[in-house]
């Protein structure tokens, strides 16, 4: 406080930390770039979609009429084939927990920018 060092000395500080947020934004940009760069291509999409309704076509052939446990297995291996389809879909296109990593803390800092905090 007393004279103009130690707001000298708070604003170096300051920017040092800016600057090491800066580089860490800058990482996990590369990251995820790097992350939507390896997506699955549109044939392999087809050749999987493809693979699932075999499976699907197989496991509707299994005779389960008035047959109870081989109708629930029946429908919780097809319900598993299409859940798996539509987390791949959301891996691939980077939007598994898009709503909830992050979210808080984006909030958070924001509070903090409006002064709320």
């Amino acid at each position: 406080m007393a004279g103009n060092k130690k707001f000298t000395t708070m604003k170096s500080s300051a920017l040092s930390s800016n600057f090491r947020s800066f580089a860490y934004m800058q990482l996990a940009r590369k990251k995820m770039d790097m992350l939507h760069q390896e997506r699955i291509p549109i044939l392999q999409w087809g050749l999987l979609v493809f693979l699932a309704g075999i499976l699907l076509v197989a496991v509707s052939a299994i005779t389960s009429i008035g047959l109870l446990l081989p109708a629930i297995l029946k429908g919780a291996f097809s319900t598993s084939i299409i859940l798996v389809l539509v987390i791949l879909y959301q891996f691939n296109s980077l939007r598994f927990f898009e709503n909830t990593i992050g979210e808080h803390s984006a909030k958070d800092v924001l509070n903090i920018i409006d002064g709320r905090r």
